[in-house]
């Protein structure tokens, strides 16, 4: 007799042996065994190989004589009782693989079955396709209809049971409102402690309605539990509906489509044999169309390509001009353009004279102590604007606003070195400058200026990359604070060609006139840094721009216009002011914008910030009220368009007149033309307004 009591995972097993030889149970080591009242432990590894049998237990009358006398024949029997069942066990294992590897061949065998009846069933129905198509027609419309048929039976019942609810519903509402009511009452009767007479009321009041409106209440939860099941069934089959519809489609296109394939086949042989005898002259003709179409094409894309190329060079917001020659960048230290109508740089004589103050300018920015405010100093001003009438900001017969940039060489600048500025553009980065430029448009001219902040900041490092439409190397500015995108297009060098690939067009290259007698002899420059109170409010709108190394171009340090030099429209309310109006000038956030004075000033548009200044004096001058505070030597500054004189001490430098400051700085999103962002300041406060920030 075997027992088994657990699996034969063992590094050693153990038989026990009671009476006549049986195997008496198995064990977590192996197996025991009964002999002639002995019990052997077998000890298996974990092969079920035997290794070793031992004794476990011998009968208590059993003397040592007696034991020793049949030992070995008692271990043999127990290790064939132990070997027994695991013969037996090996032989189930057996068995259940053999099993286990038939179904497995016999599913194995049923999915190849499958598959190649999927195979036979695609390859008659590509053989028979009118047949395929109409066996899938019938099978898509049976569908349909059931599903139809089905959504029609859960409709009448949804109504049916609607009905139903219908009829029990008035009654269930009235019950549920009677029931709300008395037990109101019953809860008065509780909280006056009438409790027996409560208890009495619920009894005869409240118990019989409960008892009503329960079966009215079980009876419409059953109705609308089974309205749920019955539109979730109606959603289900209008999803088998539509798809059956749209198989039921697919499969009248595949069988028209077969039709047509067969009259189009009937078709083809009738026309081979004409198609065979034309063939020749037909390729010939087409050839030579072939021919003539690909020349009008490609002169037409030519031209089509320098008119697209000379447009984009004439849109409102695309700045170009001749970039800076590696080889020979220092000869020109200092170029303009505006949009739409390409660059223009100074003469060779300027040129050399404005070499010589940028230079300078840049020493003494650099050798400044600052004292609490920036610094800065004008290094060119010129009056030439290509294309535009004498003291026009626009271009004739264009309605959109024309800006204006300057460029420097980076070598001019002292600009990072290369490797600096290729890693700082490979990550969308920026470097940091001390010195930085900033360009205005007023009055016909243009200048530029070079300005040192208080602490270094940060100046974007932009990639140019060809562009498909020019052939320039094109650097796009997003819209940001008030100005629209902006895309700058730099020739390459020894344009208009350059390596055997010229630009499809390139920019205007003009003669600027510096602001002097008028002609292109360059007048005698004198550049004088002073303070700059309002540095950090400056809205600095520049980039460094790096170019490919095969395109002969050096890095250009560019200035573009802020917001604050653009045209705009004047908005906010004001403040009502009382008793000295610059009282506070010198202090805080200075004064605020008169209410009378935003009045008149409000919807206003002007070209600049500087012609809104000049307008805002006037309006204080034209208002009695105001006008009474200044003496009449600052009565005349304002009729001008001049700010008014500061007291003494209130001064910064040689900067003696009052400032306009805007709370929001301008580079952080502050409005240009909101009156209500604006305040009067002297320019010793202007200065420590900025110190603050």
């Amino acid at each position: 007799m075997i027992i088994s009591t657990g699996p034969t995972v063992m590094t050693a097993a153990i038989v026990m042996i009671i009476c006549a030889p049986m195997l008496r149970e198995k064990v977590p080591s192996g197996y025991r065994a009964a002999v002639d009242g002995y019990i052997y432990m077998v000890s298996v590894d974990g092969n079920d190989d035997i290794v070793s049998v031992s004794l476990y237990s011998r009968p208590l009358n059993s003397s040592r004589q007696e034991w020793m006398k049949g030992e070995s024949t008692r271990q043999e029997q127990a290790k064939a009782l132990a070997q027994e069942q695991i013969n037996l066990k090996k032989a189930m294992e057996a068995e259940a693989a053999r099993k286990a590897a038939e179904a497995a061949a016999a599913a194995e065998a049923q999915r190849q079955a499958e598959e190649e009846e999927r195979r036979r069933q695609a390859e008659w129905d590509a053989a028979h396709p009118v047949e395929a198509a109409e066996r899938d027609v019938n099978n898509a419309s049976a569908t349909a209809n059931a599903a139809s048929n089905q959504i029609s039976a859960d409709n009448a019942q949804i109504n049916s049971n609607n009905a139903e609810i219908n009829v029990r519903q008035p009654r269930l509402d009235q019950l549920n409102g009677e029931i709300a009511q008395l037990r109101e009452v019953w809860a008065s009767m509780m909280k006056a402690g009438d409790t027996a007479r409560a208890n009495q009321f619920h009894k005869s009041q409240i118990d019989p309605r409960l008892n009503e409106r329960e079966p009215l209440q079980s009876a419409v939860d059953t109705l609308q539990a089974q309205n749920n099941a019955l539109s979730q069934d109606v959603a289900n089959q209008t999803a088998t509906l539509n798809n059956a519809n749209q198989a039921l489609q697919d499969a009248q296109g595949r069988l028209q489509q077969a039709q047509a394939d067969a009259e189009a086949k009937r078709q083809a042989e009738l026309a081979r044999q004409a198609a065979e005898e034309a063939r020749v002259q037909a390729e010939r003709e087409a050839a030579e169309r072939a021919k003539a179409e690909a020349e009008a094409q490609a002169q037409a894309e030519a031209e089509a390509a320098l008119e697209a190329a000379r447009s984009k060079l004439e849109e409102p917001n695309v700045f170009g001009f001749a970039g800076f020659p590696t080889a020979a960048a220092i000869t020109a230290p200092l170029t303009f353009a505006e949009t739409g109508l390409g660059g223009y740089a100074l003469g060779e004589a300027a040129a050399a004279a404005a070499w010589g103050t940028v230079r300078t300018v840049l020493a003494d920015l650099l050798g400044t102590i600052l004292a609490g405010s920036g610094v800065g100093a004008m290094i060119a001003a010129v009056t030439y604007i290509p294309g535009a009438g004498e003291g026009s900001d626009q271009v004739p017969g264009r309605d959109d606003i024309n800006m204006f940039l300057s460029a420097m060489p980076g070598e001019a600048i002292n600009l990072p070195d290369e490797h600096e500025l290729l890693a700082a553009a490979a990550d969308d980065g920026s470097v940091e400058m001390s010195v930085r430029g900033r360009v205005y448009f007023s009055d016909g001219l243009l200048k530029t200026y070079l300005v040192r902040t208080i602490n270094p900041s940060r100046v974007r490092v932009l990639s140019a990359t060809m562009d498909a439409v020019t052939g320039l190397y094109s650097v796009t500015i997003p819209a940001e604070s008030g100005l629209p995108s902006r895309t700058i297009l730099v020739s390459p060098e020894g344009a208009p060609g350059y390596q055997g690939l010229p630009p499809l067009a390139t920019p205007a290259h003009n003669e600027a006139v510096p602001d002097n007698t008028g002609n292109t002899a360059p007048g005698v420059i004198s550049p004088s840094v002073e303070s700059f109170p309002q540095a950090d409010d400056l809205d600095f709108r520049d980039a460094i721009l790096i170019f490919p190394a095969d395109s002969g171009l050096a890095p250009a340090y560019v200035m573009l216009q802020s917001g604050r030099d653009l045209p705009g429209k004047v908005t906010g309310t004001g403040a009502d002011v009382e008793g000295t109006w610059l009282a506070g000038a010198s202090e805080g956030l200075g004064s605020p914008v008169p209410t009378r004075i935003a009045d008149r000033l409000r919807d206003r548009e002007f070209s600049s910030f500087d012609a809104f200044r000049k307008a805002f004096w006037q309006e204080v001058a034209a208002d009695p009220e105001l006008a009474a505070q200044f003496s009449d030597f600052m009565q005349g500054r304002m009729k001008n368009g001049s700010s008014p004189r500061v007291r003494n001490g209130e001064n910064a430098g040689k900067r003696v007149t009052h400032d306009l400051h805007h709370v929001e700085l301008i580079s952080e999103g502050g409005e240009v033309y909101n009156v209500d962002n604006i305040r009067v300041v002297t320019p010793r406060n202007h200065v420590e307004i900025h110190k603050g920030q």
